[in-house]
């Protein structure tokens, strides 16, 4: 019989507006899915 493995999956959801709360990290040209907040890699 096989184990079962867990994979921990984390779920985001990110929600359209004028993007303040992340300015002015995130802009038009840089938008906050694609800003480095947890070291190196980004939300996608």
């Amino acid at each position: 019989m096989r184990e079962k493995s867990h994979v921990n999956v984390h779920a985001v959801i990110l929600a359209g507006g004028g993007g303040e709360r992340f300015w002015p990290l995130s802009s038009r040209n840089r938008p906050k899915q694609f800003l480095r907040l947890f070291g190196e890699r980004t939300m996608l």
